[in-house]
């Protein structure tokens, strides 16, 4: 996966779903940021093993 894919749970809360692959060729990166105990924003990419170093 590119990005992570949001999943909304029957409560209505939501997960991050996210899996870069196999063999450490990819990595995966996210981004949350907090407020008062609370996520209020997320992110996450792919980075390449290569460009990483």
């Amino acid at each position: 996966m590119k990005e992570p894919v949001m999943q909304k749970q029957p409560c209505g809360a939501e997960t991050m779903i996210f899996q870069v692959g196999k063999s450490g060729i990819n990595l995966g990166r996210v981004d949350f940021t907090f407020r008062s105990g609370k996520v209020i924003a997320k992110s996450g990419r792919l980075v390449s093993a290569e460009d990483a170093v």
